[in-house]
């Protein structure tokens, strides 16, 4: 998917909210693991952090919810989340997301990885 340079704060400062919460995560998860946030909004506690944080993996929801097609089985959990949980983003709120959002970084590595 690519990286842009702003993404490490971002998983540093979601980390730090993670812990505040009290919440352990598993080992290999990245912060910005999806359905171990959902997980985490479930129980935290209702501070600004919570209310952002829960707003932010509303709109991310809705934009896969926009483009997963019907017949994907994950489709009818993605709905659920959309009409129950959380509240649909404006068309604005998705158009000021869209322009905020970084350019990634999909270029060749510089060198070579070797895996053995």
């Amino acid at each position: 998917m690519g990286d842009s340079p702003k993404r490490g704060a971002a998983l540093v400062k979601l980390q730090k909210i993670i812990n505040q919460a009290g919440f352990d995560r598993r080992d290999g998860e990245l912060a910005d693991y999806m359905p171990m946030l959902y997980e985490l909004v479930a129980v935290m506690d209702e501070t600004d952090d919570a209310i952002r944080l829960w707003k932010r993996l509303g709109n991310a929801t809705q934009i896969i919810y926009n483009q997963l097609p019907e017949n994907n089985p994950y489709y009818p959990l993605i709905s659920l989340l959309m009409t129950d949980v959380f509240q649909a983003p404006t068309k604005e709120e998705l158009k000021q997301m869209e322009r905020d959002r970084e350019k990634t970084d999909l270029d060749e590595l510089p060198y070579p990885l070797l895996y053995n």
